[in-house]
């Protein structure tokens, strides 16, 4: 059947791949993720739900191998060329010290450059723009041809004040092509023409790091594809939501990173549309991870001063990541505490209760102890768990911390629990918001196994556990819009921005313009294409900024005005005060171009009155509940077969072939016709 797309996620332990048709059909299936080339298992999960791909039309990819590639260090040989006087930018930093910042021997990460391969060549354009000492090509080529012999394979360009005037770095470029053709190059007035040259090196460099591994990724997955009979290009998620075609992607990697939760988080965005609820707390719990993010009146937050050991400055969905998940590891520090994570057993050999030659204790052997799983019904019954040797895992802890095996499950369940509600309230109530006003979105394949509980300890007005959430951020693949993000520094004040309005303006219908034609070439009609303004703003002289949207059109004096307003607005939110009056400043300009990929639409469910229908009941079973603190019989529901409008009461198991959702003691929860759960909370926590 025409009209068939594909949305497949890889995580850390499964690769998440739904199948939909014309009609709204879905077809789901999870593998264990393939570590050595993330492509073996993509392929797999297609040749489990469908035989060639012939009558497919669209194949969209989270992935989360550049994400992968700066943790384990396993990018290019790269080098990098700059402005004389600045080679050693990437070694002075910001002044960040990773976590903990009172450790004043803790090492930082080293440059992804060694010193040996930054040359420094001389040149220099003033903030203006102007040449103030012109290029020195033949400083340039030397650099190159030092660079050939060290065998880096590529290269990174960043001038002082590139941003403003590009032409020294395009001749660098050039020169490139000529005598090292072969090479990898990053330009950084291409990736991110903005002020501060720490942060837009680091960008440049980050991108040529990873421009080798994904375009050998890309090519070799979309081969793998082609024989498979997909006749199109491949689309991936990118870090700040939506999806860029797969050339985009080879020349700016860096883009990728964090583009698999950014998938889960459009997802939690189109759930959130389609049962009202705009605020959200998404809360991604897979077998390696939590991460955390904000959806605020149906938009995702948006940050650029996300670290991944280096400032990547560029947009990108708010999103947290923590180390928990049902992989995540149980163990004693020194001081004879309980942890949980960030050590993970992932997909191999995995948690102990896999039986895969895994040993040590994790969040998914206290689920098999605590009766929150059933080990007949992992996967929809695909993969049997083996509960002797979870209890054998959970036993290595009890001697040492002198507790039970139970114990030790409940006080790994709680630890987690505990590590997850402090970050997610640390995440909302930093930004200026009220947990009260967000429902709790908790999705992955461990997500709704803790949203009752944290949703009590939160205090959230409401929990939606979503259709499927085990493959939410797969789902999420196939929600997202084509999208491109463009940004250029600006950094004028009000005043000198309204005395000089033509180059606001002429800045912000550059940038639009290239939008424009990315999506043409990607063959969006104009009428389908879409833009969005934004400016990072800020008081004069104060060191970090707010993002506000900017009004489309020739901007006049007064809709400045109107900007102007919505800034102190947003920084009395955030802030809790503003200096109206005080002179305001536009930082970077910016502009989204995008256009909706028609996401599917999923069959609603038949009609079903408040009782759940015989076939949806599958018994009972002992579930430890934290309500009660003891165990209770929990009444065990198929999600398969439930219908519009049903409601359960806690205590209550509800599961699925990708997850299982935990209701407690004084919470129900009612059908949405779209499959979703919509749980109503008791008023007071636990």
């Amino acid at each position: 059947m025409a009209g068939k797309r594909v949305g497949v996620d890889v995580g850390g332990t499964f690769t998440d791949m739904v199948l939909t048709d014309a009609d709204g059909n879905l077809s789901l299936t999870k593998v264990p993720s393939t570590v050595t080339n993330q492509a073996y298992g993509v392929m797999q999960a297609i040749r489990t739900l469908q035989e060639g791909l012939h009558d497919v039309e669209l194949v969209v990819h989270g992935t989360t191998i550049a994400t992968n590639a700066m943790i384990e260090k396993t990018g290019a040989r790269t080098g990098l060329i700059t402005t004389r006087g600045f080679r050693d930018v990437l070694e002075i930093r910001r002044g960040f010290r990773p976590p903990p910042p009172y450790d004043l021997l803790k090492e930082l990460p080293p440059p992804l450059v060694p010193r040996q391969f930054r040359y420094e060549v001389t040149e220099r354009i003033d903030w203006r723009g102007r040449v103030i000492t012109p290029l020195n090509v033949e400083e340039v080529d030397a650099a190159i041809l030092a660079l050939r012999q060290q065998e880096v394979t590529a290269i990174a360009v960043c001038f002082l004040f590139s941003y403003v005037n590009p032409a020294h770095e395009r001749v660098v470029g050039e020169r490139l092509a000529a005598l090292f053709p072969e090479c990898r190059v990053s330009l950084s007035s291409n990736i991110l023409p903005i002020r501060r040259e720490y942060e837009r090196t680091c960008v440049a460099v980050v991108n040529a790091y990873l421009m080798q591994k994904i375009a050998r990724y890309v090519t070799s997955l979309q081969d793998a594809l082609r024989e498979q009979g997909y006749a199109h290009d491949l689309l991936l998620v990118r870090a700040s939501g939506g999806m860029m075609s797969q050339d985009v992607a080879v020349r700016n990697p860096v883009n990728l990173i964090g583009g698999g939760p950014a998938a889960g988080i459009t997802a939690a965005v189109a759930c959130g549309r389609e049962v009202g609820a705009p605020n959200l707390i998404a809360v991604d719990l897979g077998g390696t991870s939590c991460d955390i993010g904000v959806v605020v009146d149906g938009e995702p937050i948006i940050t650029k001063d996300r670290l991944y050991e280096y400032n990547l400055a560029m947009p990108m969905i708010d999103i947290t990541s923590i180390g928990a998940g049902g992989g995540s590891i149980a163990w004693i520090d020194a001081g004879g505490a309980l942890k949980v994570g960030p050590q993970s057993a992932g997909a191999t050999p995995g948690p102990a209760c896999y039986g895969l030659g895994g040993s040590q204790p994790t969040l998914s052997d206290a689920y098999i102890a605590l009766g929150m799983i059933d080990p007949e019904h992992f996967l929809g019954g695909r993969m049997r768990l083996q509960p002797e040797l979870a209890w054998r895992a959970l036993h290595t802890l009890a001697e040492p911390l002198g507790m039970s095996d139970l114990e030790v499950a409940l006080g790994i369940l709680r630890t987690a629990n505990s590590n997850m509600a402090e970050e997610i309230r640390l995440r909302v109530v930093e930004r200026g918001f009220d947990p009260r006003d967000f429902a709790l979105f908790p999705f992955g394949g461990a997500g709704p196994l803790h949203g009752g509980t944290l949703a009590a300890e939160l205090g959230v007005g409401s929990l939606i556990v979503p259709l499927h959430p085990g493959l939410v951020s797969a789902m999420g693949c196939l929600q997202a819009d084509l999208k491109y993000d463009y940004v250029q520094s600006y950094v004028k004040t009000r005043r000198e921005t309204e005395e000089d309005l033509a180059t606001f303006n002429r800045l912000f219908a550059a940038m639009e313009q290239q939008g424009i034609e990315r999506l043409r070439k990607d063959g969006v009609a104009d009428v389908n294409i879409q833009l969005r303004r934004w400016a990072d703003m800020s008081y004069q002289h104060q060191s970090h900024e707010l993002r506000v949207p900017v009004l489309s059109g020739e901007l006049a004096p007064a809709k400045l005005d109107e900007v102007e307003r919505a800034f102190h607005g947003e920084h009395e939110r955030v802030f809790t005060f503003a200096n109206v009056g005080d002179p305001v400043v536009y930082n970077e300009l910016y502009v989204t171009a995008f256009a909706s990929a028609n996401p599917p639409r999923w069959r609603p469910l038949a009609a079903g009155g408040t009782e759940p229908p015989a076939a949806a009941r599958r018994g009972r079973r002992r579930v430890y509940s934290t309500v009660a603190g003891t165990f209770v019989e929990a009444e065990v529901f198929d999600r398969a077969a439930l219908l519009a409008d049903n409601q359960m009461h806690g205590p209550a198991i509800i599961e699925e072939m990708d997850s299982t959702t935990l209701l407690e003691i004084g919470q129900r929860a009612v059908v949405h016709t779209l499959g979703h759960l919509i749980v109503h909370l008791r008023e007071t926590a636990a």
